[in-house]
């Protein structure tokens, strides 16, 4: 082989690393590039001390759950209202009603390779001068939806003196904020999962006088560059449909081209507890089964049902 033919076979393999390095799955509108909020699930209610919250599940409320797009900057911190492409998400506002807000994405692993999550925020958070426990918060956690529900990463962020990577405003000298930071998880050891990704404001607990909020983003799953290609067909969630979602109580458990025997149905309320089991006998390849969970609190819950040859995780949200 002369040189030329070693160098040319040397770019294309390069190539394909290359390729391979920057192999994205973006799942349906984590970007919001759809400049709409579908595929994201919201829930919002209030803080209570220590930063726990009272939360239910809720439709995108606007001032809550805000599409960003265009040149604008942020009131206190001057920095661009979207992170990357044309749209984010703005979570709460500068209120001070004791305001929690949540927004999350359920993702679902490749069943193989090794991925990283990428995502963006900015934060803007009021020093309250309260106990760090009372302050205004913003959380990011990511939990494995895999029974039982586990939290594997977490970020949580509130103002104090100094706080690294926080400036305080020239518009306001008792809020500080952080621009558009880029960062990932690492999804390695969870392939075939379906991971929660969920943001999280709250206001100060202390009088609720205090504001905070935050603007989301994300850019989907990098492939590491020393995985295989993923075959995101070997997943079995698309074989299953839970409905109605929202319920009052009963869910019909419908699935399609999946091997027949039985299957345990977990079911976990989003703090990890499991609330109900139950046996799901597919006689068929294809077919569907009620359930009552009826005796649920309202909320979210998980639906884990696991056999020989499914691994399916979806959530429902009870509203009676």
């Amino acid at each position: 082989m002369n040189l030329k033919s070693i160098l040319i076979c040397s770019a294309l393999s390069l190539g394909a690393q290359l390729c391979l390095q920057a192999q994205t799955i973006v799942p349906p509108n984590i970007d919001f590039e759809t400049g709409t909020t579908s595929n994201w699930n919201f829930t919002s209610g209030t803080i209570m001390a220590i930063h726990t919250y009272s939360m239910a599940p809720c439709s995108a409320t606007p001032g809550l759950h805000t599409i960003t797009s265009g040149t604008g900057t942020d009131a206190y911190g001057g920095f661009p209202v979207v992170g990357t492409g044309s749209y984010s998400l703005k979570l709460a506002h500068d209120t001070i009603n004791f305001n929690a807000d949540a927004a999350a994405y359920f993702i679902h692993v490749p069943a193989t390779g090794s991925y990283n999550f990428n995502y963006s925020y900015a934060a803007v958070l009021q020093n309250a001068g309260h106990a760090p426990s009372n302050l205004p918060v913003f959380e990011v956690n990511v939990f494995d939806s895999t029974a039982p529900l586990t939290l594997i990463s977490a970020l949580g962020m509130y103002v104090v003196p100094n706080s690294t990577g926080f400036v305080q405003s020239t518009v306001d000298t008792t809020v500080h904020y952080k621009g558009w930071t880029n960062t990932s998880i690492n999804f390695t050891g969870y392939a075939g999962h379906t991971m929660i990704v969920s943001f999280t404001v709250g206001s100060c607990s202390s009088g609720g006088a205090h504001f905070g909020y935050a603007y989301i983003d994300a850019t989907g799953l990098t492939m590491n560059a020393s995985t295989s290609v993923a075959n995101s067909s070997a997943s079995t969630n698309g074989s299953f449909n839970l409905f109605p979602n929202p319920t009052s109580g009963r869910i019909n458990l419908q699935w399609a081209n999946q091997a027949t025997g039985n299957a345990d149905v977990d079911v976990y309320d989003m703090t990890g507890r499991r609330m109900g089991n139950f046996q799901l006998a597919m006689n068929e390849t294809s077919g569907q089964k009620e359930i009552n969970l009826g005796y649920l609190n309202d909320g979210m819950y998980m639906l884990n049902i696991r056999s020989q040859s499914v691994n399916y995780s979806g959530r429902t949200v009870i509203q009676k």
